[in-house]
């Protein structure tokens, strides 16, 4: 690891600040459980670590109206163990509980998995399936970006060297909606995805599936949304007919790639069986919901 400087500014403005003078030369760290060690081996050597864990500004779990307002910097332990989220994006909070262990989701926050940009990132698909947008912060002012428009590749987002990510900002459904998260993985704790889905849904009293969000992690460049899909099941009931057709299209829209965990056959595969698995708990959500 070469050598740094390290400074632990006390307000937003100061990081914003110090980010700017020494654009391209410095790296945040908040949970620092991806940063450390991409340091450690070398892929990342930044002149200047910001520790921004005591900037307050930077945490909160706020209910605004139409919206859920999370801080960048709050650690994934303290987002499960919310009320709020429990209550009203209980799937976000399942895929925040897969991610490592115990000791790592109290150091890691939402903010630092999402600007990591993994393809395989569990937080993602959740988030892309709510509509999530991200508030980015530089010392002129701050812009509001879609998830969607976020990644751009393997490590790699829109955030400029300048921004600092301050804020993910979750739109709440007007109606009653059903969220499942599934996560496919070799071990059954603290290993990263080898496909993971978030599926979404309301539904018509009819049992029609309305504004369907299909997202699906570690089977692209990038955490996805599969639009082309959500266009077919929009509207349709949840049969088994249909959603064994939903398993087949899926395979069509993904691109895999091959690597240390599986092999692209094997990703397009089982991005079919989560689906399936996650389409038949959205219909079991509604038949448990009816019955109550």
């Amino acid at each position: 690891m070469n050598r740094f400087r390290y400074v632990a500014p006390q307000d937003l403005g100061q990081a914003l600040e110090l980010l700017s003078l020494h654009r391209g030369q410095a790296k945040i760290l908040a949970g620092g459980t991806d940063l450390t060690p991409q340091m450690k081996e070398g892929i990342l050597s930044p002149r200047l670590l910001l520790d921004v864990k005591g900037i307050r500004d930077l945490y909160g779990i706020q209910r605004r109206r139409d919206k859920l307002v999370l801080g960048a910097l709050h650690p994934l332990g303290e987002l499960i163990n919310s009320s709020i989220l429990r209550e009203e994006v209980p799937f976000l909070v399942e895929a925040m509980d897969r991610i490592g262990s115990y000791q790592v989701r109290n150091r890691a926050t939402l903010g630092g998995n999402l600007c990591n940009a993994s393809p395989a990132a569990d937080t993602a698909p959740p988030l892309l399936a709510l509509g999530a947008f991200l508030i980015l912060r530089t010392i002129q002012g701050s812009r509001s970006v879609s998830l969607e428009r976020f990644f751009l590749g393997p490590g790699k987002t829109v955030l400029e060297e300048n921004e600092i990510l301050t804020h993910i900002e979750i739109p709440l459904p007007e109606k009653k909606v059903h969220g499942v998260f599934l996560k496919h993985t070799c071990r059954k704790a603290m290993d990263l995805a080898i496909v993971n889905v978030a599926a979404l849904a309301s539904f018509d009293p009819d049992g029609g599936s309305q504004d369907v969000r299909i997202a699906l992690g570690a089977v692209a460049p990038t955490p996805m949304r599969a639009t082309q899909l959500e266009r077919i099941l929009e509207g349709e009931q949840m049969t088994p007919e249909m959603i064994k057709q939903a398993r087949e299209e899926i395979k069509k829209e993904v691109s895999p790639i091959t690597d240390l965990r599986a092999s692209l056959e094997y990703r397009r595969e089982m991005a079919g069986v989560m689906l399936e698995r996650a389409l038949i708990g959205l219909r079991q959500q509604k038949e448990t919901r009816r019955d109550a």
